[in-house]
């Protein structure tokens, strides 16, 4: 991992275009296009189903990875564990860590930042069980991500 990739996260990452946009080194047109290419379903996500909302392909997420997506506007971290979808909070609450930029070994998510680690089934730290990140429960239809809306 490099110190690129720790402070801003994956090259169209949210951290890397946040940044991207603080630094004036930010062409809207291009972000945009670039998002729109990468995000372009294979199947046409719909806006909401019930009280789901569709969060991203399940083919975006690589198998016994982790990824960052946005919910309402903010970043969650999705993790895949063999056909199991998980969303947690985007930030580790011991420093706001980029919990989507961690790396995932069976259901422990570390942090990139100084290493807590997280079960992504109830979003418990292995460290320390007072500490704990918010989950949203997840499930896959039709390749879709769908996620509860946060109340």
């Amino acid at each position: 991992m490099t110190i690129r990739s720790l402070l801003l996260g994956r090259e169209r990452g949210v951290r890397a275009t946040l940044w991207a946009q603080m630094t004036g080194r930010f062409d809207a047109d291009a972000v945009l296009a670039s998002a729109r290419a990468a995000a372009a379903p294979a199947v046409e996500l719909p806006a909401a189903v019930g009280e789901s909302v569709a969060l991203l392909r399940v083919d975006q997420i690589p198998r016994g990875g982790v990824t960052e997506a946005m919910l309402d506007g903010e970043p969650v971290a999705v993790c895949k564990v063999g056909d199991q979808v998980y969303v947690l909070d985007n930030d580790c609450p011991h420093s706001g860590g980029p919990l989507g930029d961690g790396d995932l070994q069976g259901h422990i998510l570390s942090c990139p930042f100084h290493g807590w680690t997280f079960d992504v089934r109830d979003g418990v730290c292995t460290l320390d069980a007072t500490q704990r990140v918010k989950t949203w429960p997840a499930r896959v239809e039709n390749g879709v991500v769908l996620v509860t809306r946060p109340a």
